[in-house]
């Protein structure tokens, strides 16, 4: 099992909207392979509210490059 950091740019997408509404959520990952069963925790960068940090935990059914995070 691995452990990975998915980052979230709150100005060109709503991260702390979609933790908050849904058990689970798609995610693109572009050079990164994970694997069924890793671990991710959810990064929120600094956006306009300069607040930044872990928003989510989650465990990932992981595709070729899109996974479904269950939190």
């Amino acid at each position: 099992m691995n452990y990975w950091t998915l980052a979230s740019d709150p100005d060109r997408y709503r991260v702390l909207d979609e933790v908050r509404s849904e058990e689970e959520g798609w995610w693109f990952t572009a050079k990164s392979k994970p694997a069924v069963g890793d671990r991710v925790a959810i990064w929120k960068c600094k956006g306009s509210d300069d607040v930044r940090g872990v928003v989510a935990f989650g465990e990932g059914e992981f595709l070729t490059n899109q996974s479904c995070i269950h939190r």
